[in-house]
């Protein structure tokens, strides 16, 4: 369910995701320089590992700063621009399906991989976060 309203909602966009293999500041910096609107960093997988997802031609100005400044990259197989705007749509969707799934409170700490907060505990907060995070971006800006 989740995969066909994101399909929907970024449908006839150009959205694709790169992992960056450099700590947070520096894909900062390179956000800064190349100044385009349609780039968010989606996921910090890890100190040196920043997810970049966003428009085609966003995405790639940033990756051509990051490479001038020797940064590796690598393209994500991803059909959209995931945790970002452009699959923001898919929320309300996702939402209606999963008010019919039974939600407990985690047994284990649940990290968010949008953001690394932990989930809640209230089966409600939780529907709202899961279907929240297909849009949902860490700011950097």
């Amino acid at each position: 369910m989740r995969g066909r309203a994101m399909r929907d909602a970024a449908a006839g966009t150009d959205g694709v995701m790169v992992a960056a293999l450099t700590e947070p500041a520096q894909v900062e910096r390179a956000l800064a320089r190349a100044g385009r609107e349609r780039v968010w960093v989606a996921n910090r997988n890890g100190p040196r590992q920043v997810v970049l997802s966003g428009a085609a031609d966003d995405v790639a100005a940033v990756v051509d700063d990051l490479s001038v400044h020797g940064v590796e990259t690598r393209a994500l197989q991803a059909s959209t621009a995931f945790h970002t705007p452009v699959v923001a749509d898919a929320v309300p969707r996702l939402l209606e399906h999963l008010a019919g799934v039974d939600v407990r409170p985690p047994r284990l700490p649940v990290l968010g991989n949008a953001d690394a907060a932990p989930y809640p505990a209230d089966p409600a907060a939780v529907r709202r976060r899961l279907a929240e995070q297909a849009h949902r971006s860490r700011a950097v800006r």
